[in-house]
């Protein structure tokens, strides 16, 4: 990090750095950090334990502590004077020219120091070191900003071939406002004020529904030039997006973490003491009848979102409308497992089963909000033949939380004929 600080300051400043500070910076910081680490891994070959400031019983200690202590200061002189290094660069530097480190990467392929646009054209797949100066004067793809908006070019990982163009929403305090919603909720909960932390979830789903209604489009594009020669789609046209990517990524975090409870509930199942479990009522047929409804609706709300998609331009809002249906009547179903479930402080196998439901109601919301969204793009104009909205979202993480419910559902089922 502290290097990569040094290698792009002149990005960040457009100023060449002041010899010497910074060589100076980076061995006392050096020579600092082993010495103070160094010994504190001796001491603690030697049964030192942690925390404590006294050593009575073990003055042996003391002096390896001690030096340990001296090469702390050592190392913190560094870092002040890696401060002061970057606080001269930045005011009395002299200018720094283009590339000062004569680097063969693309990063330095901007005025210095970097504009708000950063570059003011894009690399084509294979550009090296001997495009920098062209890339700089508008010579690559994309070049300038004609249409007036945030756009920028998608490639695929493996060949970055251009595949369309996404466009970025402008300014705006969405992104700081949905993370203090989300942080407000985890503050809240880990402050133990549980019913108040329905405020955090409530102020997340209207950031989040604030960040549906500024992307899209109620209107056809043409393909946008990006080249002579290479025009490309906007990315409300096509499916695989960046927002697409990002939610198949987040979902198989999420895929882990389920499956992290199931692991639990099978290490416990074979290791822990007192399984089997005691008698539930999860296995009443009430509430099987309800599982397997909520199933059903699951399942209804996962076809709707594939004809939502596929039949955008006709009777999308209509199936948009039939997965909202689907999936609040799961959802209230999910509520009444919810009050069937056995006091998840009885047992370890109770508070994985609360846990996982949990897991299945937040991905329902979800769901729902999705469901919801892309009935408000069908009428507003959203969805047409070059337009998909929210549907392939929606359709992700509808499948997801009808897998995962399947997948809770049979182990619960397993659970109690064992």
């Amino acid at each position: 990090m502290l290097a990569a600080v040094t290698w792009w300051m002149p990005l960040i400043c457009g100023r060449w750095r002041v010899k010497g500070l910074g060589e100076a910076a980076f061995w006392l910081i050096f020579i600092g950090f082993h010495g103070t680490f160094l010994l504190m891994h001796l001491t603690g070959l030697l049964g030192m334990p942690r925390r404590i400031d006294l050593y009575p019983a073990n003055p042996e200690w003391e002096w390896l502590n001690l030096i340990s202590s001296i090469f702390g200061m050592v190392q913190a002189a560094g870092f002040a004077m890696l401060v002061f290094d970057l606080g001269m660069q930045g005011l009395f530097g002299r200018r720094s020219w283009r590339n000062p480190w004569g680097a063969p990467t693309l990063d330095w392929a901007m005025p210095l120091p970097a504009p708000s646009y950063n570059f003011a054209s894009l690399p084509r797949p294979g550009d090296g070191a001997d495009a920098i100066l062209p890339l700089a004067t508008g010579q690559g793809l994309l070049p300038g900003a004609p249409r007036g908006v945030r756009e920028i070019i998608v490639t695929e990982a493996g060949s970055a071939r251009p595949q369309h163009v996404a466009v970025l929403p402008g300014n705006t305090w969405l992104p700081l406002a949905t993370s203090a919603a989300i942080g407000s909720f985890f503050a809240m909960m880990l402050a133990g004020w549980y019913w108040a932390s329905l405020i955090g979830v409530a102020a997340t789903l209207i950031a989040a529904w604030r960040w549906g209604a500024i992307m899209g489009t109620a209107r056809d594009h043409a393909p946008l030039p990006v080249a002579p020669g290479l025009d490309l789609p906007v990315h409300w046209q096509v499916r695989n997006t960046l927002a697409h990517s990002g939610t198949v990524a987040l979902l198989v975090a999420d895929g882990t973490l389920f499956a992290s409870l199931l692991f639990g509930v099978g290490f416990l199942t074979v290791v822990a003491p007192g399984w089997p479990a005691p008698d539930s009522g999860i296995g009443t047929a009430n509430m099987a009848i309800m599982g397997g409804a909520a199933l059903m609706l699951m399942a209804v709300g996962s076809v709707a979102a594939r004809l939502a998609e596929a039949r955008r331009e006709t009777t999308g809002g209509v199936w948009a409308g039939v997965g909202l249906i689907a999936a609040l009547i799961a959802l209230m179903l999910m509520a009444g497992l919810a009050m069937g479930l056995d006091d998840p402080r009885r047992h370890a196998r109770d508070a994985l089963r609360g846990a996982a439901l949990g897991f299945a109601v937040v991905h329902g919301v979800i769901a729902a909000m999705l469901a919801l969204r892309s009935l408000a793009d069908a009428r507003q104009g959203r969805l047409g033949t070059h337009r998909r909205g929210a549907t392939p979202i929606w359709r992700l993480f509808q499948d997801f939380w009808l897998a995962t419910s399947a997948i809770l559902a049979a182990t619960v089922t397993l659970q109690e004929v064992s």
